[in-house]
This record gives structure tokens, C-alpha cells and sequence, in this order.
């Protein structure tokens, strides 16, 4: 922990007090508080100069005392819907390493592609994308995470907090989950509020959509290659150390062969989910269900590998989030900017939508901010007399580009959740791969949307 540290708190916690006491027209006093409390709770996270889980329960506490929410609403992030998707995606993360089926898998990936550790990302990265493409990006992630971290432990950098081959790992999983998502309109939830405003159907979304999302996760093969550099081209155990009785085709036993009837059936169910109507929550944690009555997972071995300190983060900032859309500070920001900009070409439109929600979705949740956005959008494209397409689709890219903080997204909450990332990591691999995922995807749907 660096001196800086402190002071990046400090000047949070000024910042936040000024914005309290400055008259901003348009917004009320409700807004500024809920403005103020999520400049010091970015602060506060950011520079970790507390615990996670300890500064989460300050920022709870405090919204009550400086009046933006009552105590019962400052604890609704605790009841989100989101938070339990997040529990159950840890289970059934712990329930894929319980099984034992990673070791067939991890050994079988480092062995077929050599020990090679930039095509390791590069699979894993893939991997997750094309499964989170199909099915809830937190449950893709939560499939792959065992894996990773056996490979880890494969290279002998599952002890320490230090290791770049961990880092690029933990965040290739996260990130090829985030950018996998774009690719079909069911690939993340903003994706599909936004179905609910546009006429766009499923292999229309695709004809952007996957091109797209191969793009940006060679973009974040590249990005974390640069980002955090290893010494060595392959990992330290190497194909050739893996001993050949690890890697025999030898059969499932029970506990894989369940593990892989429960991940399908997982998978099936969030395919179907618009048949169904079971939504991704629910079949999240009845997988995770599934695991602990199957006997594959105990819950005594949940309680004490789950990090619940990041749950407890995570329930804090969809709260701060709630507070900030609640007071109609988030909508008060987003109009100074469109009446900033005023009667401007649709692709400057395109492209504040775009900013606006990549810089948002970092400290709110995405599917608030696709709520906020999507008429908004809506509105503006229908006074201009454009398909609402044309600034829908771009907000609901934007608000899946949570690449930079671990309150983004469940998927880099659960990866900083390893103990292998810290906050500066995330921002630091975060930043460059938020810009350019913004400058490639704004001529990409664009473009792609006057041909369709």
C-alpha cells in the first residue's frame, strides 16, 4: 500500500463535500447527496485503503445519516436480484472444482496447446466468450473460473497476489465473458432491454454482434499480453511435466458425470429462458442448488472458499447505484451532456451514448443504466426521425464495456473475489480496453445498422 493511497481518499471525500454545497441547476438537494455519496464511495473502493467488505458497510451506513436514502433503501442492493446471481455463480463455480472435472480439463488445454501461455489466455479468453454468448455471462465465467485457477496453480502462482500470468488470466476469463456477451441479443441483459425498443431480430443482432465480439477479445488477448508481461512463453509446470497418467482418457466418474448433467441442464434453461420465463437469477441458483443436494459440493466447503466480503461489496454499490438513479442525478447527467452537444449528426449522438454509458456502467449497474438510457435513446432517435436502433443498440453495447472496476460487473467482482487482482489491476487493464472497445464499436454498429 503506496502513500498515494490515503490521499486519493482524501481528495474523494473533498470533492464529494463540494458537490454538496454547489448549487447545480436542475438538480436537487437529494441529487446532489446521491452524486456526492458515489464520488467518495469510487474513491473510497478505488484506492482500498479499507477492505472492500469494511468500506461497503461505511457507505451503507452513511446514506442515511447524510439523508439520500432511508435505511431500509439503502440495504435494497442486499435484495437485487443481481447479488444472488453473483452467490450463485460462486457455487457453481465451487461446484465445477469439487466435481474434479477441471483437472481432466486444465491438464488437457495446457497439454494439446504446449504449455504456450499467450494461447492459453487466447483459449480461455474464447471459451468463455462463446459461452457467454448463449448463456448469462456471470454463469460463463463461473464455468470457467475452476479452470483457471488449476492452470494457475499448474504455473505455481496459485500463493501469490503478484503473478501477471494471473492477472491476464483472472481477467481474460472476466473480460472474455464481457465482450462474448455482445454477440447475440440474449448475450447479456442490457442486450435484451433493448430488444423490448428496437424491431431487430436475432440473426440481424448477430450480423454486428459477432464480428464484434471476436474483435474485442483479440483485443483483450493483446491488451492483457502488453498489460502484464511474463517472462516466460510457457508456463513453469509446461506440457511436458504433465505426467501421462493425468492425461489418459480414463472415464467420468459419478461427480464429473453430474457436474456436466447439471451444467447443461443450466445451460439449456438460460438458452430457453424466453420460452420458459425463468430468468437467469433463478436458474443460477438452482444450479447452485443442484450442486449442493447432488452431494458434489458441501456447504461447509461454500462458507469457507466463497469470498462473502464481496458480496457484501457488491450489494453496497448496487445500492449506491439505486440511490443515483432514484434521485434523478444519473438522468440529470446524461441531459446536461445531449443539451451540451444540442442539433448534431446522429453519429455524435452515437457516440455520446456510447460514452455516456461506458463511463456510467463502471459504478452502476448495467441493467439500471439500460433502463435510464434505452428511452432516452428511444426518444431522441424518434424527435431526429431515426430507426430507434441507431442509438439504442450503441447504449446497449456501451453499458456491457465494464472492464474497469470490480463493481462493473459481477464477472471482475468475482475475479478481484480470487485474490489475484487488486483494484489498481482492473483499472489499469480496464481503461485501455474500455477506449478502444469504444472506437472500434461505434463505425462497427454503425456502419452495420444502415446495412441492415
Amino acid at each position: 500500500m503506496t502513500r498515494r493511497i490515503p490521499y486519493a481518499t482524501l481528495i474523494g471525500s473533498v470533492i464529494a463535500v463540494l458537490i454538496v454545497f454547489t448549487p447545480m441547476k436542475g438538480l436537487d438537494y437529494q441529487g446532489h447527496l446521491a452524486l456526492a455519496l458515489l464520488v467518495f464511495a469510487v474513491a473510497v473502493w478505488s484506492s482500498e485503503v479499507l477492505p472492500l467488505a469494511v468500506s461497503s458497510i461505511i457507505v451503507v451506513l452513511i446514506q442515511p445519516l447524510m439523508g439520500v436514502a432511508t435505511f431500509g433503501r439503502a440495504l435494497s442492493g442486499f435484495a437485487n436480484p443481481i447479488l444472488f446471481l453473483l452467490l450463485g455463480g460462486f457455487i457453481i463455480a465451487e461446484g465445477v472444482s469439487a466435481s474434479g472435472i477441471v483437472n481432466r480439463v486444465a491438464s488437457s488445454l495446457v497439454s494439446r496447446l504446449r504449455g504456450n501461455s499467450g494461447l492459453i489466455l487466447l483459449a480461455v479468453i474464447l471459451i468463455t466468450g462463446v459461452l457467454s454468448a448463449w448463456i448469462n455471462n456471470v454463469v460463463a465465467f463461473a464455468i470457467t473460473l475452476p479452470i483457471v485457477r488449476l492452470i494457475i496453480e499448474m504455473e505455481g502462482s496459485a500463493g501469490s497476489g503478484t503473478s501477471n500470468f494471473a492477472k491476464r488470466m483472472m481477467l481474460g476469463a472476466s473480460y472474455g465473458s464481457l465482450a462474448g456477451g455482445l454477440a447475440t441479443e440474449i448475450g447479456t441483459a442490457p442486450n435484451l432491454i433493448a430488444t423490448a425498443y428496437v424491431k431487430l431480430s436475432f440473426l440481424n443482432w448477430m450480423t454486428f454482434g459477432f464480428p464484434l465480439a471476436f474483435v474485442l477479445m483479440l483485443i483483450v488477448w493483446r491488451i492483457l499480453i502488453v498489460v502484464f508481461p511474463i517472462e516466460a512463453a510457457e508456463i513453469a509446470t509446461s506440457y511436458g511435466s504433465i505426467s501421462s497418467e493425468s492425461l489418459k482418457r480414463s472415464p467420468l466418474h459419478t461427480h464429473e458425470k453430474a457436474t456436466l448433467a447439471i451444467l447443461m441442464l443450466v445451460i439449456v434453461l438460460l438458452i430457453t429462458e424466453p420460452l420458459t420465463g425463468i430468468d437467469s437469477n433463478s436458474v443460477t441458483l438452482f444450479g447452485a442448488a443442484l450442486f449442493l443436494v447432488s452431494g458434489i459440493l458441501r456447504w461447509n466447503h461454500v462458507q469457507k472458499n466463497i469470498d462473502w466480503g464481496m458480496i457484501v461489496f457488491f450489494g453496497a454499490a448496487l445500492s449506491v447505484g439505486n440511490d443515483f438513479i432514484a434521485t434523478g442525478a444519473a438522468t440529470w447527467m446524461i441531459g446536461i451532456v445531449t443539451s451540451v452537444v444540442g442539433n448534431s449528426s446522429p453519429l455524435i449522438y452515437v457516440m455520446i451514448f456510447m460514452l455516456i454509458g461506458a463511463s456510467l456502467t463502471q459504478v452502476v449497474t448495467n441493467v439500471g443504466l439500460a433502463t435510464i438510457l434505452m428511452p432516452l435513446a428511444t426518444l431522441l432517435a424518434g424527435q431526429m426521425n431515426l430507426a430507434p436502433s441507431t442509438f439504442v443498440v450503441p447504449s446497449a453495447v456501451a453499458c456491457s464495456l465494464s472492464f474497469m472496476l470490480p463493481m462493473a460487473d459481477p464477472t471482475t467482482a468475482m475475479a478481484y473475489g480470487t485474490g489475484f487482482l487488486s483494484t489498481k489491476d482492473i483499472f489499469k487493464a480496464g481503461l485501455p480496453m474500455t477506449v478502444i472497445a469504444v472506437i472500434i464499436s461505434i463505425p462497427v454498429i454503425f456502419a452495420a445498422l444502415h446495412l441492415i
